[in-house]
Formats: C-alpha cells, structure tokens, sequence
C-alpha cells in the first residue's frame, strides 16, 4: 500500500506539468486503493494490542487522530502550493503556470512524506496471536458449553450460568 501510494504522488508530481488531465483519474484511484491498504492494516495492528474492553475508545481514538492529521496535511499541501504559487507569480510566471507549479510542489512534498510511511512501513509490530483476544485458549471448552446452554432457551429468557460468570470474571 506505501509503495502504490508513492508511487501514485510521483506519478502525479510528473504529470502535473506535463501530462494530459485524464491522467490524474487512475492515478487518484491508485492512490485512493492505496490508502485503504495502508490504513487497514495500521488500524488492525494499533487496536489489536488493546485489551477487548478498550476497543471501542481505542477506535475512536483513531478515528479522531484520523481526521485530525487529514486536516494538518491538507493545511500544510494548502500552505506549500499556495507559497509556491505565489513565489513563481511574483516572478512573472502566469496564474496558470504558478498554480501548476504549486501543485507540482505540494505533491512532491506528500512523496517525500510517502516514502516516510514506506520506512515506517517495515517497521510495523504486529501483535502475538493471542494479545487483546477476548478468549483466552483454555475457554474454548466454556465456550462450548455457553453454546450448549444458549441452545437450550429458544426463547432466550434465562440468562445461561456461562454469560453470569463470564460477567464476574470481566474487570
């Protein structure tokens, strides 16, 4: 997912000057694919390391520092393409050829940030099997049982003994 996703902001910092605009379409497809391959697995590999009844802030958690870092990096590709733009038009450059420009800058910046993520990357931890699972091996058995029980009251109106002591035992 790193490796497409700079990739496809290389790609585009190219093209930006001299490629036609249908380009810009798959690219922004690559790099939108990109991006879910990048964050699915980031998001997986942070939460997995949470006991199960933290799960929950833990998402939200990530969701808001999601967003929050989606706002900074458009703020700061505003604030490059913007500078740039600004810079070539003082220079005599034409509204249209400083903006390209700014825009070339801006996604040069986001693949050096993407080649960043790439390191990072490599560097993901990846919990042990069993870290945050919410059953533990030995339980497989009261699982079982809990299955049984919960079989047994179609109805389900009697709360099963399993479901009373797992309650007990959860902090």
């Amino acid at each position: 997912g790193a490796a497409a996703m700079l990739t496809a902001t290389g790609l585009m910092a190219v093209a930006t000057s001299s490629g036609p605009a249908w380009v810009f379409l798959p690219l922004h497809v690559l790099l939108s694919v990109a991006l879910a391959f990048v964050f699915t697995p980031v998001f997986t590999a942070g939460l997995a390391f949470l006991p199960p009844q933290l799960y929950p802030h833990g998402s939200a958690m990530l969701g808001t520092l999601q967003q929050v870092a989606a706002a900074a990096g458009t703020a700061l590709m505003v604030m490059v393409m913007s500078t740039r733009a600004e810079q070539l038009s003082d220079a005599g450059a034409s509204g249209v050829e400083a903006l390209t420009g700014g825009v070339q800058v801006a996604l040069v910046v986001g693949s050096l940030i993407a080649v960043g993520v790439l390191a990072l990357a490599f560097r993901q931890n990846t919990p042990p099997s069993d870290a945050g699972s919410p059953v533990a091996p030995g339980d497989l058995a009261d699982l079982a049982d809990l299955e049984q029980e919960l079989a047994s009251d179609p109805v389900g109106d009697a709360e099963p003994e399993g479901v009373q002591a797992r309650r007990r035992r959860i902090p």
